[in-house]
């Protein structure tokens, strides 16, 4: 009897970490992590509803009228962006307006993969601080047979003055990774292609 009574009381207690270990798990899913942490750059993540999310901060020595000058210039030169194959820039009615068609390479075996968004962006009255908003406008675009389009996808670019002539940068976005790849092989190209961005953002205002 007892060791019956033994061997059910390891059952339950088996069970029961192994829910306690996917409560956690699921917990710390909708939690932030921090995935880089330096004097250069801070970047976290989580996952949210099927989303990955990416909350990024740099320091720059540029004002947000280059940082801007530089996200206009993609359509011609879209190397800081990373995994950036080409982007178009679609003519816009509004000064403020851009649309953008942005494609970026996948490793083999995987398709590349195209965004269509719209960015409005918005300078305080001084232009100290510029805010612009990144929207999902995909779904009025056919998909290409040869590639995964990113669906839901959402950011947040916010420049504020910080001291001297150094700029705090913020970059928050959340996308949808789309097609056949696991979450958390997606999520760690997501942290990795933010972190690489970032760096290179600095380095080509720096070099201005």
């Amino acid at each position: 009897m007892q060791s019956i009574f033994g061997t059910r009381v390891a059952k339950q207690i088996f069970w029961t970490v192994i829910i306690l270990f996917c409560v956690v798990a699921h917990a710390n899913a909708d939690e932030w992590q921090t995935t880089v942490d330096t004097q250069a750059l801070l970047v976290t993540v989580k996952r949210s509803d099927n989303l990955i999310k990416i909350n990024a901060k740099i320091y720059v020595q540029a004002s947000p009228d280059a940082f801007l000058a530089l996200l206009d210039s993609a359509n011609r030169d879209c190397s800081w962006l990373a995994n950036c194959e080409a982007v178009t820039i679609y003519p816009s009615q509004s000064p403020s307006v851009r649309i953008v068609h942005t494609l970026l390479s996948s490793p083999w075996p995987l398709q590349d993969r195209e965004m269509f968004t719209r960015s409005t962006h918005q300078f305080s009255a001084n232009r100290d601080h510029l805010s612009i908003l990144v929207e999902d406008i995909s779904e009025n675009f056919p998909i290409h047979p040869n590639r995964v389009m990113l669906r839901n996808v959402s950011a947040q670019w916010s420049m504020a003055h910080s001291h001297d002539d150094w700029y705090e940068l913020n970059y928050l976005a959340s996308a949808h990774p789309g097609g056949v790849i696991p979450d958390w092989l997606a999520e760690k190209a997501m942290q990795g292609a933010t972190e690489q961005t970032l760096l290179a953002i600095k380095e080509r205002l720096h070099a201005q």
